[in-house]
């Protein structure tokens, strides 16, 4: 028998973890034998949930603020058009937007703001290296993290403190992934961590709708 609590499911977005939760507890509800405590079903939350649950428990271990806060996309963007005009930076140039894409994309590769400053080739890139960096130092002041940290922090979290990410290895010890086919870089780089004791994930997936090619 394999005790739920034992499982994590995770998927991309809200409504398809919803799903997973209701048909989850429709099998438990019909099959769960009676040694198995009924109010006990694995977790089914998306990626950001999940670490956002994990960051909130951990939050010192994981160097942040008790009550942090998480910034949404409008938050990022307009917080990313200050930064553009506290630069004096071009803003036909350096949209927000587009610079927000840009920072997005080096979080999903794990990439911080002195390494990709370390890397920068060019005008555009130089800027965009200034940007990102006072973007995350104003992020740190008010104790906020966006949707993109809530991964990269859990990644860095379960790197650095062996202990806490022996803990989650043997608390789950059965991974399940939906969607698998969108995972990126941070996402994939978790789903290692987690599953490296056990081994045994499950992943759900079709390359034709890849978007991470």
């Amino acid at each position: 028998l394999i005790d739920p609590d034992k499982i994590l499911l995770l998927t991309f977005t809200n409504k398809a973890a919803g799903e997973m939760k209701t048909r989850v507890k429709n099998l438990l509800a019909a099959h769960q034998p009676s040694s198995i405590n009924h109010q006990s079903f694995p977790f089914s939350g998306t990626f950001h949930s999940w670490c956002a649950w994990i960051l909130r428990k951990h939050a010192t271990r994981a160097g942040l603020k008790p009550e942090w806060l998480i910034y949404d996309e409008e938050d990022r963007r307009q917080l990313i058009k200050e930064i553009i005009s506290d630069l004096q930076l071009n803003s036909k140039r350096y949209r927000p937007n587009s610079v927000s894409a840009v920072i997005s994309e080096a979080k999903n590769e794990m990439v911080t703001p002195v390494e990709y400053m370390g890397v920068a080739s060019g005008e555009w890139q130089e800027a965009i290296s200034k940007i990102y960096a006072e973007y995350q130092k104003r992020l740190a002041q008010s104790g906020g993290l966006d949707f993109d940290d809530l991964l990269f922090e859990t990644v860095r979290l379960f790197n650095r403190d062996d202990e806490l990410l022996s803990r989650y290895q043997e608390q789950i010890k059965y991974l399940l992934i939906d969607e698998y086919q969108d995972t990126n870089s941070v996402q994939y780089k978790l789903a290692k961590l987690l599953s490296g004791r056990y081994k045994n994930i499950t992943v759900v997936g079709d390359m034709s709708q890849s978007i991470y090619t």
